[in-house]
């Protein structure tokens, strides 16, 4: 040993556990909760969607059936003023009428088809399928 040594001191702090401190662990604890929280808030939203999108669905079936009696209703009507049409102005008028009743039966039917096929993608659309 030489009084000329020049000595080297390390200081290295070891953990005493390899775990969270229970500030980490507090803060993953209320991320879970958020999260969960989060869940559970859109499942509700995304279950309410599709009751009401089922409920437009019945109404829209309800309305179609209607407008399918409406439209044979009125094309046995324009066919039973068809023969009677000639025979004067108000037969005529009756079946021109009966005529244009029949063609908006017709549109309102189409549209209707037209607004099930909307709500058809809306259900998708909630369920997360893709179009």
């Amino acid at each position: 040993m030489e009084e000329q040594a020049i000595g080297l001191a390390l200081d290295i702090p070891l953990p005493v556990s390899n775990g969270l401190s229970q500030q980490e662990v507090g803060t993953l604890v209320e991320q879970q909760l958020n999260l969960q929280q989060q869940q559970q808030q859109l499942m509700l939203q995304t279950r309410l969607q599709l009751d009401e999108l089922q409920q437009q669905q019945v109404q829209l079936q309800q309305q179609q059936q209607l407008l399918q009696q409406t439209l044979q209703l009125t094309q046995q009507l324009t066919e039973a003023l068809a023969a009677t049409k000639q025979q004067g102005l108000a037969q005529y008028q009756a079946w021109l009428r009966s005529y244009v009743e029949m063609l908006d039966s017709e549109s309102r039917l189409a549209l209707n088809q037209l607004a099930q096929s909307q709500l058809h993608s809306k259900q998708l659309q909630a369920l997360g399928v893709t179009l």
